[in-house]
Order: structure tokens, then sequence, then C-alpha cells
């Protein structure tokens, strides 16, 4: 094995800890990411009444390019606020049975 100086490590462990206070080349995101990153502001402001189209267009104002489209794919898979966005299971069994299917429907008719 290699033996180094001890001042060589030294100097060494200095350069590292001048590079730990530089700050980092910052991740560059795909548009997919970007979107997801930021898609808690972009459904507040679906929930103040703005479209998607708006909503697409003051994205690519401001250097996030994305279509109405993409944006709405983009939107389809990034996480939703899930008090919001779902009902509770009591709530869906309640629908459930305040609206039977068709077919349920039809035997209570022919009972």
């Amino acid at each position: 094995m290699a033996k180094i100086a001890a001042n060589k490590v030294d100097d060494i462990g200095a350069k590292m800890a001048e590079l730990a206070k530089l700050e980092r080349k910052p991740a560059l995101l795909g548009t997919g990411d970007a979107v997801r990153r930021i898609s808690k502001s972009i459904r507040a402001m679906q929930a103040a009444g703005y479209t998607v189209a708006e909503i697409a267009g003051e994205l690519t104002k401001a250097g996030l390019e994305v279509s109405t489209a993409s944006l709405r794919g983009y939107l389809k898979t990034a996480p939703q606020d899930s008090a919001k966005s779902r009902r509770s299971k009591g709530e869906k069994s309640a629908a459930a049975d305040s609206n039977p299917p068709a077919a349920a429907k039809a035997a209570k008719v022919d009972a």
C-alpha cells in the first residue's frame, strides 16, 4: 500500500473543505420532472380558475416550455393532495349504494 505524507493529506482535506463551500452545478430536470416538482403550485392555479392552457402559457413565459397536452399528461402522473382529490372509502361505498348498476335496477323491476 502506498504511503502519503500527513501534510499532503492536510492539503487535500483543505481543498475538499473549500470545494464543499462552493455551490455545485444544479441538477438539470426534464420537463416532466420539472412539472411534477411544481405540481402543487400548478394545482393551486387550477383551483384559482386557471385553465391548463393558461398555465402552460405562463410556464412557457417563465422559461419552462410545455404544451397544453404535455402539461395535462405530466399532471396525471404528478402526486395529488389525497384529501381533496380522493373520497374516503365510506363516501365511495355510500355513493355506490345510492346508485346501483343497471342490472340491479332491472332485477328490482322484474321482482
